[in-house]
């Protein structure tokens, strides 16, 4: 992810805090067994600048019947470590791609309930 100016010449913690949330949701869900992160603490080590180039690494370190505990590492370009970042995901014990297809059907269901014509509209 490349890092644009936030007008104060540094990336909001926010951003860096999305990216390691989303490396854990990919980590998380690669077996195809649907897991949503339930907390996450991180502890920013050093302001990020724009035109950085961050990156971010989840590793599954411990887990425990559906819960499992991720650490993620975030760096620039240069390698040097941004933030660090831990968090808990709980797993649905679903299908990712099941999960999906129902996401699919009601965002469709939902389109077509909005697009349908109102009765005594013109």
């Amino acid at each position: 992810m490349c890092i644009r100016d936030s007008g104060l010449g540094v990336c909001h913690g926010g951003i860096v805090f999305t990216l390691a949330d989303t490396a854990m949701a990919y980590g998380s869900n690669a077996t195809d067994d649907a897991a949503f992160s339930t907390t996450a603490t991180i502890d920013w080590l050093r302001p990020t600048r724009a035109g950085a180039r961050l990156s971010a690494t989840s590793t599954r370190v411990a887990g425990r019947g559906r819960s499992d505990i991720h650490d993620i590492v975030v760096t620039d370009e240069t390698g040097a470590t941004i933030a660090l970042v831990r968090g808990q995901t709980l797993s649905t014990g679903r299908p990712v791609t099941q999960l999906a297809a129902e996401a699919e059907d009601a965002r469709v269901s939902t389109e077509h309930a909005s697009s349908a014509p109102t009765e005594g509209a013109e």
